[in-house]
């Protein structure tokens, strides 16, 4: 029985996060309402706050069950001056973007919009993770957010533009900028 609860659980969890997801390529994440989000997911508005207490919870739960991600993937990228590692990485995420807005009608860029909140919650859960091997040197302590914030509003004006430079010219003009650091 407990099995099931806990299975129920995690769906519910997944169709609030897949509402969310929904939600942000339609409107403003200041905008976005729990009734927004328990209508779009179809579960009752106790099932949301039994899983969340709020939407910035979600958010933090959504970025958390990526921290396998961001300490085995993104931060060492972050932290590196590995050229190969740089255009891998920033390649799949420019494609990424690339793929997910050409599924969006044109007037629902709003995920795009969005996506700082994702990249500022990336850039505390990569700085938290950072913490634990930070020197008092200024490059230590900054470059890795200062790298998350370029690629973030480079890509945010990329998409609010209408991405007529292909990813790879993106991967281009970043990789001048990164290898600076």
């Amino acid at each position: 029985m407990i099995i099931h609860n806990e299975k129920n659980r995690f769906s519910v969890r997944t169709e609030i996060q897949r509402a969310f997801m929904t939600l942000l390529s339609e409107k403003n994440y200041m905008d976005i309402t729990v009734t927004d989000i328990v209508k779009k997911a179809n579960v009752a508005r106790t099932s949301f706050y039994r899983n969340f207490n709020s939407i910035g919870e979600l958010v933090d739960f959504m970025i958390d069950e990526r921290h396998t991600f961001f300490e085995e993937e993104v931060l060492p990228v972050l932290t590196s001056n590995d050229e190969r590692n740089w255009r891998e990485f920033l390649f799949h995420f420019f494609y990424q973007i690339s793929r997910d807005c050409k599924k969006m009608p044109p007037q629902n860029i709003c995920s795009m919009q969005n996506m700082s909140i994702f990249f500022i919650k990336s850039s505390e859960k990569i700085n938290s993770l950072k913490k634990e091997n930070c020197t008092d040197n200024i490059k230590d302590k900054y470059c890795a957010t200062g790298k998350m914030a370029l690629i973030s509003e480079i890509a945010k004006k990329w998409a609010d533009t209408g991405m007529i430079e292909t990813p790879e010219e993106m991967v281009d003009y970043i990789m001048s900028f990164i290898m600076k650091f």
